[in-house]
């Protein structure tokens, strides 16, 4: 009998070590942090998206009730202190803190996730953490979900996401609408919605992006050029300006809020010509104009070279002839030949 009870009694001692042993084990697993997903991982993220049934927050003692994106329920909003002011100079938002940018689209058609490319993060950046909250609000109707993003900014131990609609250029920062710059309207319609006019935009922006880069492009200070040879269709920007601003067929594309004058302006566009006028550019997309040595789009690099001599300012993409101290005529080069021309205003 005493031989029975204590093997009872060591079977009891055993079993109580094993479920303490288990416990310990499961609370180790369930509170061990799981290691962070790589978003960047390449260009296309994922089309499967996190989801919590408890989607709460705390930051800094605060509970946040509702996530600044519903498709990743721990991203935070941008945390603004006022409404005052350009984004980048709030202490609340550190810039120098973000490390990559990436892009959540939702459509009609579906959603998907991609990440910019590291030399474009930083124009994303700044055209966000320019934008002065006392100017660049927009009174507009809540958008619909057709056409949303979420910018996501990462940061080490954060994400923050920006809701913006591609179809009016604007970001939801605490409720209220605000413009976005030129740079992002052209940016999001070249990766969201390429082939539109707006996308066309974008294929010339990131070539401008490239001339910005001074070690990049070529500068030629010995010729002199002849204006009247650096008009498109025998006027000059400014005679463009005064046409486009009288003419109704240009129709309001997008607005825009504008870093250089801090104010909000309108892309224009005659959609048939291939016309899109911004304020400080006219630009020409197809095929119907030329200047008076009939270089338009299509003429070879030879031919321009040939008609109206070597460049002002000269990268792979672009060349660029200087009208006088304001103006230039810019050529985008494609494969050896003219893809489209803009004249600007500096």
């Amino acid at each position: 009998m005493k031989s029975s009870r204590r093997m009872e009694l060591l079977m009891i001692s055993l079993l109580m070590i094993i479920l303490t042993l288990t416990i310990i084990i499961l609370f180790f697993f369930q509170g061990k942090e799981r290691p962070p997903i790589d978003y960047g991982s390449s260009e296309i993220i994922t089309e499967s998206y996190e989801t919590m049934q408890d989607t709460s927050l705390e930051v800094s003692g605060d509970l946040v009730k509702q996530p600044a994106n519903p498709y990743y329920p721990n991203d935070l909003a941008v945390p603004l202190t006022s409404d005052q002011g350009r984004i980048k100079d709030q202490s609340s938002f550190s810039m120098h803190s973000i490390q990559k940018t990436s892009i959540l689209i939702h459509t009609n058609e579906g959603e998907k996730t991609f990440s910019t490319p590291p030399q474009n993060n930083s124009m994303i950046l700044e055209a966000f953490g320019s934008i002065n909250l006392s100017n660049a609000k927009a009174d507009i109707a809540e958008p619909s979900q057709d056409g949303i993003i979420y910018i996501r900014f990462h940061a080490a131990n954060v994400v923050y996401s920006v809701p913006y609609d591609l179809n009016s250029n604007t970001y939801n920062l605490g409720g209220q609408r605000y413009y976005a710059t030129y740079n992002t309207i052209v940016y999001m319609n070249l990766f969201c919605r390429p082939g539109t006019i707006l996308a066309t935009l974008g294929e010339m922006r990131m070539t401008d992006m490239e001339t910005e880069d001074a070690s990049k492009y070529v500068l030629t200070q010995n010729d002199q050029y002849d204006a009247s040879e650096l008009k498109v269709q025998n006027q000059n920007f400014t005679e463009w300006y005064d046409h486009i601003k009288g003419d109704p067929k240009y129709i309001q594309q997008m607005r825009f809020y504008s870093i250089r004058d801090d104010k909000i302006k309108t892309i224009l566009v005659d959609e048939q010509n291939g016309i899109l006028f911004t304020g400080l550019s006219v630009f020409f997309t197809k095929n119907e104009v030329e200047t008076a040595d009939g270089i338009s789009i299509g003429s070879s690099t030879h031919d321009v070279v040939t008609r109206l001599g070597q460049p002002s300012k000269m990268t792979r993409g672009k060349w660029s002839y200087q009208v006088d101290e304001e103006h230039y005529l810019h050529f985008y080069m494609k494969e050896k030949k003219v893809q489209f021309m803009s004249l600007s205003c500096l």
